[in-house]
């Protein structure tokens, strides 16, 4: 570094340890659905007996309705809480 720039600290972000649970909680939890979805699949075509195409239009239309649902849901909630007094709160 040159002489005539004052040398900066370094600063490190720090994150308590419950944070760093969570985070990895996060990811665990991702796996889990991911797992469940494969489990299911396995399920209704191995031993339900059900037609490969039908199990994958069916997981996808749950997947499809619940992408524009939960917004819908939100929007709806921030709505009504903020109602007055008809608060969903």
């Amino acid at each position: 570094m040159s002489q005539n720039q004052p040398e900066t600290q370094s600063r490190y972000h720090t994150a308590k340890q419950w944070e760093i649970a969570f985070f990895s909680l996060n990811n665990s939890a991702t796996n889990l659905y991911l797992f469940a979805f494969g489990f299911l699949t396995y399920y209704a075509t191995g031993i339900a007996g059900f037609a490969t195409l039908l199990v994958s239009n069916l997981l996808g239309a749950t997947r499809l309705f619940d992408g524009i649902i939960d917004p819908t849901i939100g929007v709806v909630m921030t709505v009504s809480t903020h109602a007055g007094e008809n608060s969903a709160r």
